[in-house]
């Protein structure tokens, strides 16, 4: 991994979703009802994105620190993110497929880049540095 990179996860997405997410409350339960927005935010501590269903493909996630170089065009999503022990997890809806890192910080802003804005392959996750 480059300077800067946390966690890199590849991920057939099934129902073409991922949970940003608390790892020490988890999110429990069906996906919200997504409506027009790629990203739900169901609590300040769970995020779930709309990325490329399984049947189309991998999908790749990146998480990186602020002092990375972020290559992708479209900013997808950023928002204030709380975690109870300064943790963030990414997750497939089954949870089969998990990355989880720790970030230092109970409260922070959580910034999203995309290949695209639609079913996007592509993520990089920025948080703050430790």
């Amino acid at each position: 991994m480059d300077m800067g990179t946390l966690a890199v996860l590849e991920v057939l997405a099934g129902n073409g979703v991922l949970f940003v997410e608390d790892p020490s409350t988890g999110f429990g339960g069906e996906p919200p009802d997504m409506g027009d927005g790629p990203v739900v935010v169901s609590s300040p501590g769970h995020l779930v994105l709309v990325v490329r269903h399984a049947v189309e493909g991998l999908t790749s996630v990146r998480v990186v620190t602020e002092s990375a170089d972020v290559s992708l065009p479209v900013a997808y999503y950023e928002g204030e993110f709380t975690s109870a022990h300064g943790e963030l997890a990414v997750r497939d809806v089954g949870n089969w497929n998990r990355i989880t890192v720790h970030v230092g910080a109970i409260s922070f802003r959580l910034r999203i880049f995309a290949d695209a804005l639609d079913e996007p392959s592509r993520l990089e996750i920025v948080v703050p540095g430790l």
